[in-house]
């Protein structure tokens, strides 16, 4: 479901103890709207005060043993709200429509 390479990345902040939460396609592809993305977007606590907004709420998942959180729903919208980009705005609709019914896209 996730590219190796971001596995990868994600593994190696886990063991490397970095406080991070995932944000961009990979989250939204992880809360059920597949979708394809070139990168991994992710907040950490160098972020500032952002960081502590999106990991109060932040969903955790597992990979390979470890705890990796991604922003919620209702983050992950608030963020590409106030973006301009077609994906962003594809997005948003997605994450409103998974928010009503988690089955949307199965």
């Amino acid at each position: 479901m996730m590219e190796p390479t971001f596995e990868k990345l994600l593994v190696l902040l886990a063991d490397a103890e970095v406080n991070v939460v995932l944000v961009g396609g990979v989250a939204v592809t992880l809360h059920g709207y597949v979708r394809l993305t070139e990168d991994v977007d992710i907040f950490t606590l160098m972020s500032g005060l952002r960081y502590r907004d999106l990991a109060i709420d932040a969903d955790e998942f597992e990979l390979s043993g470890r705890k990796i959180r991604l922003a919620s729903k209702p983050a992950l919208i608030g963020l590409k709200c106030r973006s301009q980009g077609e994906k962003d705005q594809l997005d948003v609709v997605a994450l409103k429509q998974l928010s009503e019914n988690p089955e949307a896209f199965d």
